[in-house]
């Protein structure tokens, strides 16, 4: 019975981390911009150059969305581990002196 509790806890922590950042992430639907079903977006003049550019200082500017985003990652591994811990020293068969 106390691993089912364990089990389930953790789910319920990982699901309530999931959701906290799809939540985040989560695009806002614009319904007047998207093109009709099965067609394609018409560029707006025939001038538009679809190039791949290579811009240095755009690599300077993501660093920080890599940074927030390796700090995230750190926040969620370092939280998974406090409760595996904190499970262990609950649900452990130790007994008490």
């Amino acid at each position: 019975m106390k691993k089912l509790i364990a089990i389930l806890l953790m789910l319920s922590l990982l699901m309530c981390l999931f959701t906290c950042f799809a939540a985040a992430e989560a695009p806002v639907a614009d319904t007047e911009s998207e093109s009709e079903v099965g067609g394609a977006d018409e560029p707006e003049n025939e001038t538009e150059n679809h190039e791949f550019m290579f811009e240095p200082s755009n690599f300077v500017d993501n660093l920080y969305y890599m940074g927030v985003g390796m700090v995230g990652i750190f926040l969620v591994i370092g939280i998974i581990i406090l409760a595996t811990v904190a499970l262990n020293r609950v649900f452990s068969g130790k007994a008490k002196e």
